[in-house]
């Protein structure tokens, strides 16, 4: 699982509620996800903020 989906699922928001308190289209939050993106470092240090995490944990794989 990608980090990015599963400190979402952690803090228990849709993809879609992602992208309207971060301002991005939902098909950023979706390509973030699935790998074929990565988020610009100005996005790393909102996600890191909105998940209370450190930037490098971004991006970084999500437990098993």
């Amino acid at each position: 699982m990608n980090q990015i989906k599963h400190l979402r699922e952690l803090k228990g928001v849709t993809q879609r509620r992602l992208a309207q308190d971060l301002d991005v289209a939902l098909s950023s939050v979706t390509h973030w996800e699935q790998n074929l993106r990565d988020p610009n470092s100005n996005m790393r240090k909102k996600l890191a903020e909105y998940f209370n995490v450190s930037e490098p944990e971004i991006l970084g794989p999500a437990p098993t």
